[in-house]
């Protein structure tokens, strides 16, 4: 059996996306939307997700626990 390297990372990809997505995280997939959320007051949290074993098993784990809090990030 032969696996298309390609499509195995477009699923772990889009996995990880997910996952942040539903924890209530907004994605940022352009320039203007990054420097719109950057102008924007008061203080932002930046989640750099990645797929690699340090996002998977702390960051996205991370990201999600701190919305269980009183002061929650923007």
């Amino acid at each position: 059996m032969e696996m298309d390297f390609n499509l195995y990372m477009n699923d772990v990809v889009n996995s990880a996306r997910n996952e942040i997505e539903a924890a209530g995280y907004k994605q940022l997939t352009t320039k203007d939307e990054v420097e719109e959320t950057f102008n924007k007051p008061g203080t932002t949290f930046v989640m750099v997700n990645s797929v690699c074993g340090c996002a998977g098993g702390i960051a996205r784990p991370a990201a999600q626990h701190a919305l269980h809090y009183d002061k929650l990030p923007d």
